[in-house]
């Protein structure tokens, strides 16, 4: 008995831990002061308590050159800073061709690309 319940409360432990690392990783701060997330469920779970709406991007980062420009030309200006962190909970969905994304992330970036029929990139979904 004393066994079961060693061996529950360490997988309990690791369970902890592993989600709050997931949560603690789906956040990337950028320096100019948007909160970008990666990890859906991180990002409706702030939804849910702010009442604001998922701005998702579907991005290719390391290859994507319309993609950069985007993040260069509105992302980084100070009005849509200003307006995304008042308004929406920034989600971004990356489909990197060089770096390796974890395989939970990627499959869930791949749903998502399929379930908003995203053919292209940049795509933005509100």
């Amino acid at each position: 008995m004393k066994k079961a319940v060693f061996i529950l409360c360490v997988a309990l432990i690791g369970f902890a831990s592993s989600s709050f690392i997931n949560a603690a990783n789906s956040l990337q701060e950028n320096e100019d002061g948007l909160k970008w997330y990666t990890d859906l469920n991180t990002v409706h779970e702030l939804s849910v308590e702010s009442g604001k709406p998922v701005f998702g991007f579907f991005t290719g980062s390391d290859w994507c050159g319309w993609c950069h420009k985007l993040q260069r030309e509105v992302f980084a200006k100070e009005a849509f800073i200003k307006w995304a962190n008042e308004n929406v909970i920034l989600l971004e969905l990356d489909f990197p061709r060089k770096k390796q994304l974890a395989p939970e992330l990627a499959q869930q970036n791949r749903n998502l690309q399929q379930a908003f029929n995203v053919s292209g990139y940049p795509t933005v979904w509100i």
